[in-house]
């Protein structure tokens, strides 16, 4: 949380130097890589006795790639992976960790600002691929069917040249597990729940046009 404080009071202190230019994002196509710190919240939060998950602080990464169609609004597409360890069980360790690969599409709403500032928000979805997976003394790992999910985020971008941004974004995801199966070897059981968790990212987005870009003064 500290670094992404940092960065964020780094992009105004940049802003403050930059000049008075707002971009015009039509036709531009942008490629990230970002890290991801994830927050449980609600069943996934839960401790084991409430019937919950009892998961610790979430980390991960992912990739996502932009185009914009107009001024202000933009679609892509994105690739997402979390891991969470689980807490302990009174004064026993638990090995435990629970996976997503999440794979989807989203739309983005922009609006430039001057100084090369953009706040942004998106939404969106798409198929998360879960596993949960005891690493104790006997390695078991319980495949569980594959569920949709929803997305959203609020953030902001400072470019810092050109060609190149860099961005911090909180968001929330709901992976809808409840009712679907885990299966390990011949045993399964029923996914009690759906998964609940914010996320904070930070990363730099690689810009390229296909259109010749233009500044508002």
């Amino acid at each position: 949380m500290k670094k992404i404080v940092v960065m964020l009071a780094a992009v105004l202190i940049f802003a403050a130097t930059a000049p008075a230019q707002v971009m015009d994002l039509t036709g531009m196509i942008d490629g990230s890589a970002f890290g991801i710190v994830d927050i449980p919240t609600g069943f996934t939060q839960g401790d084991w006795e409430e019937g919950g998950m009892a998961r610790e602080l979430g980390f991960g990464g992912g990739v996502s790639g932009d185009y914009f169609f107009h001024p202000y609004v933009g679609a892509g597409v994105h690739f997402m992976y979390h891991t969470f360890s689980g807490k302990d069980f009174g004064d026993q360790p638990m090995d435990d960790k629970f996976t997503a690969i999440m794979i989807g599409a989203h739309v983005k709403g922009a609006y430039p600002l001057e100084m090369g500032i953009i706040p942004y928000g998106t939404a969106g979805g798409g198929l998360a691929l879960t596993e949960w997976k005891d690493i104790g003394e006997d390695l078991e790992t319980w495949d569980i069917d594959p569920a949709f999910y929803i997305t959203g985020n609020v953030g902001v971008m400072y470019f810092v040249s050109p060609t190149v941004s860099v961005f911090a974004e909180a968001g929330g995801n709901y992976i809808l597990l409840d009712g679907t199966t885990a299966t390990a070897d011949s045993e399964e059981f029923e996914f009690p729940k759906s998964v609940p968790f914010a996320t904070i990212k930070a990363g730099v987005n690689v810009w390229f046009s296909l259109t010749p870009q233009e500044y508002e003064e």
